[in-house]
């Protein structure tokens, strides 16, 4: 699963999830693919762009994933049932520090980027619920896997909710790791944030 995360989170960001959401108003056929599309070249142009220093292309990320991802609803899907056990403070530290996990977690990773490239093969309706966008990530070596992008409608725009490489979901693989860690820490959300606190202050 690590070897997959390192080719599409770089490329996305993708800590995405599979976040429960209201009903979908409908997108109009190709227009996710074109979201994807667009985001997809928008994040490969960052992370090719060497006129700029890593924490501007660090700051560039940031605004990809806050345009294209369902942030609030990642933060929720992940840490599953403590998230109702957490107070407003707890919540707003915990959105604040699993935004900043995602990108510094992965900023080892810009580094490596080498030329990968993805193109959209298949769009098709997901359930009733949204699109769902099949592309292909072509890497540097001339192998390729597939990853799919879950796009819904929420406040007016299209958000990608949940990516699926190679038929796992990134989101239920995460929201596993996180329970695992509260299961460790005996459900003290504090605990758990600062140990996420921690580990964003190591990987800055």
């Amino acid at each position: 699963m690590s070897k997959l995360l390192a080719y599409v989170v770089p490329l996305f960001l993708l800590v995405a999830t599979a976040v429960p959401s209201a009903p979908a108003q409908a997108i109009t056929p190709g227009e996710a693919s074109r979201f994807v599309s667009t985001l997809g070249d928008n994040a490969i142009a960052a992370l090719g762009d060497e006129s700029i220093d890593a924490d501007q292309r660090q700051e560039r990320l940031r605004g990809l994933l806050r345009e294209g991802f369902a942030l609030k609803g990642i933060g929720k899907f992940v840490l599953g049932r403590h998230w109702r056990a957490a107070s407003k403070e707890q919540r707003a530290r915990y959105l604040d520090l699993f935004e900043s996990y995602i990108l510094h977690s992965y900023g080892a990773r810009f580094s490596q980027y080498s030329g990968e490239t993805m193109r959209v093969v298949d769009e098709k309706d997901d359930r009733g619920k949204g699109r769902l966008v099949v592309s292909e990530i072509v890497r540097g070596d001339g192998s390729s896997l597939i990853v799919q992008w879950r796009v819904r409608e929420g406040k007016g725009r299209l958000m990608i909710v949940d990516v699926v490489v190679e038929g796992v979901s990134l989101a239920i693989t995460q929201r596993s790791e996180m329970a695992a860690v509260m299961q460790q820490k005996k459900g003290d959300i504090d605990a758990l944030l600062d140990e996420i606190e921690g580990k964003v202050k190591d990987l800055r």
